[in-house]
């Protein structure tokens, strides 16, 4: 088994849209005038639907269109309700070990923390500060002091969408290949750090280098009209606005915070490791 599968298999429960791509027989599935009556059905009614208009426009002109070609849509007062599809993730402590021939050997580690976490602005940005945290305490242990890896692949997000009506949930990946015989000690060394953090904390120096990474990129997104779409999307979706006040906010976040929020929400939550080495 695949490293791919094996996330396929362990994270998403087999579900389908856990599958990173489409199979051959799938695509032979796919039905044209099938897709035609899902279009139909979606503009037969737009009762419900959200539109967004982002951009350097006149708003005069862009009003006339508004009306003429989105007002002008069928509404017949259909609303639409998050439905239950079973894209449910793992729960427990879940732990697969395995070896595989390899043309050029190497081990893959794969962790996935999960579990319930409120949603709103201060938790939503201690994820992305803790991600960042941990990619470069994970990317100076594995590669700057022992050579194991080019590149350690982990973020950290908190997530509501993921199936229905079920409530936010922390998302945190981290996927590395290192080289052959030093898998189960990169996996030990990945542990043994998230449970330092959630006990110990982090230094001033690690978050001020985050902090500063992540107020260029607000400056930045701001300039940019993806990102005013997500916060628009964001507020009518979810009732949280992340955008006023985030710079102050981001100065307020203390190395306490950060280790408070990896110990409530990370190191206590669902926990999957998948190991794969080179036989």
């Amino acid at each position: 088994m695949s490293i791919a599968d094996s996330i396929f298999a362990n994270v998403f429960c087999h579900h389908p849209l856990g599958a990173e791509k489409l199979t051959l027989k799938e695509i032979d599935q796919v039905n044209y005038n099938r897709i035609l009556d899902v279009y139909r059905d979606r503009f037969a009614d737009v009762s419900d639907m959200t539109v967004y208009l982002i951009g350097d426009f006149n708003r005069d002109s862009l009003m006339m269109l508004t009306e003429r070609y989105i007002a002008a849509l069928p509404g017949n007062g259909r609303m639409e309700h998050a439905k239950d599809i079973g894209y449910h993730l793992f729960s427990g402590d879940v732990k697969n070990y395995w070896t595989r021939k390899m043309e050029t050997p190497q081990d893959k580690v794969y962790f996935f923390w999960t579990g319930d976490c409120p949603y709103n602005a201060r938790n939503v940005l201690l994820s992305k500060l803790a991600g960042q945290v941990f990619t470069a305490i994970f990317r100076d242990e594995l590669r700057e002091k022992r050579g194991w890896t080019y590149h350690v692949d982990t973020h950290c997000s908190v997530v509501t969408d993921q199936n229905g009506d079920d409530g936010p949930v922390t998302f945190m990946p981290l996927n590395v290949t290192v080289n052959a015989g030093k898998g189960a000690e990169a996996r030990d060394i990945i542990e043994q750090t998230i449970k330092d953090v959630a006990t110990r904390g982090i230094t001033i120096g690690q978050l001020d280098k985050v902090k500063k990474y992540y107020r260029k990129v607000y400056n930045e997104d701001i300039e940019d009209n993806t990102y005013w779409m997500a916060m628009m999307r964001n507020w009518v979706k979810n009732g949280v606005n992340l955008h006023n006040g985030y710079l102050q906010l981001l100065d307020s976040i203390t190395t306490a915070d950060v280790q408070d929020f990896v110990a409530r929400y990370i190191n206590t939550g669902n926990r999957l490791i998948l190991l794969m080495e080179a036989e």
